[in-house]
């Protein structure tokens, strides 16, 4: 299974839920409810048609047992 990285949950394409999506252990890829679309859940990118666009990420921190991330785009 694909290591992933924290993501914004909004498709790229029609703003709607990723975590309503299927994930694809294999693929490393989760798939848009709404209109199909893909996403990469180790980097966020857009595998295929209707988005285009990526997923924004967030950077993570491993630290005394717990898991930190945050929201950089201000």
């Amino acid at each position: 299974m694909a290591s992933s990285t924290p993501q914004e949950d909004r498709c790229s394409h029609e703003d709607f839920e990723l975590s309503s999506g299927a994930i694809d252990p294999a693929e490393g890829s989760v798939e848009c409810v709404l209109h199909g679309a893909r996403f990469d859940i180790r980097d966020g990118r857009a595998l295929c048609a209707p988005a285009y666009s990526p997923v924004p990420k967030f950077p993570v921190k491993l630290e005394h047992g717990g898991i930190w991330t945050r929201d950089d785009r201000g």
